[in-house]
């Protein structure tokens, strides 16, 4: 009975002692080793027992997953991705378009990170309540909407994470839609001869905006961006007095630089520049 305990405990010694790690990689392969060191960039490990065997290593964002000899099982997340990275970023901008009043309307927007690389962005905007360039007296409100999705970098050599969860270049789908009146004036040679009569213009826009926003001091941010797309607009007339001579009316979509290039191809350009604050 003696023997027997003494046999059973020498085969355990040996399995114990040849139990190994298993290392998961990104990649689908798996490395049975004995782990050595778990750094903050990199795993250490040894493929052989032996006191002057070999140390090799792999880079932590390439691991899935280390289960130990003893059983116990260590997951690695995705930095760029983890949440948890980012608990001290605030998530919500509010924003201003600063040059919308020049074309006769006032944008204000609101933006929220959904997740790191990810996020959700509205605007209002109040036409009329800006500059009135062509005199026809807009009257009016607009729409625009569309997610954003952060460019991420095309290969990495450590661990990696945001900045900042809304700071980035970009890629913007979004639609734009919007409904004002304006005057119709009648004009021969130079001379304005009044107005003649209301029409109501309602317009939409399917757009691809492409940006760069940055971030200061986890307070601020700035938003630079432009896009192209196609356009649509349906105008009502409304008790308009009939003149021979040329008709002048608010031809393109007062969004700040969304407009018809030319009336008869539906292409559609933007630009601006936000200024905002940020919000928990």
């Amino acid at each position: 009975m003696k023997t027997l305990f003494t046999l059973l405990l020498v085969l355990g010694t040996l399995t114990l002692a040849n139990a190994q790690d298993k290392i998961y990689m990104t990649s689908g392969k798996i490395i049975d080793c004995k782990v050595t060191e778990v750094g903050t960039e990199e795993i250490k490990y040894k493929v052989s027992t032996e006191a002057d065997a070999a140390t090799f290593s792999v880079k932590k964002i390439d691991v899935i997953k280390i289960e130990f000899a003893n059983g116990h099982v260590e997951k690695f997340k995705e930095e760029l991705d983890d949440p948890d990275l980012y608990k001290d970023n605030k998530k919500n901008a509010w924003k201003f378009d600063f040059a919308s009043p020049l074309f006769s309307s006032s944008i204000f927007g609101y933006e929220r990170s959904i997740r790191p690389g990810f996020s959700l962005e509205a605007n209002l905007g109040i036409i009329g309540m800006g500059y009135d360039i062509y005199n026809v007296k807009p009257r009016g409100a607009l729409l625009k909407f569309g997610p954003k999705f952060m460019k991420t970098p095309d290969f990495r050599t450590g661990s990696l994470r945001y900045y900042h969860v809304l700071k980035g270049a970009y890629i913007q789908p979004q639609v734009i839609f919007g409904i004002y009146e304006s005057d119709v004036n009648h004009y021969y040679g130079y001379w304005n001869n009044g107005s003649g009569g209301r029409e109501t213009t309602t317009y939409g826009n399917v757009m691809i905006n492409f940006g760069k926003q940055s971030v200061f001091a986890n307070a601020f941010l700035i938003d630079i961006y432009a896009g192209v797309g196609y356009g649509f607009s349906n105008t009502t007339t409304n008790n308009i007095n009939p003149d021979p001579h040329y008709n002048e009316y608010f031809f393109y979509t007062p969004t700040f630089g969304v407009m018809d290039p030319d009336m008869d191809i539906p292409v559609s350009i933007t630009a601006g520049i936000k200024f905002g604050f940020l919000t928990r």
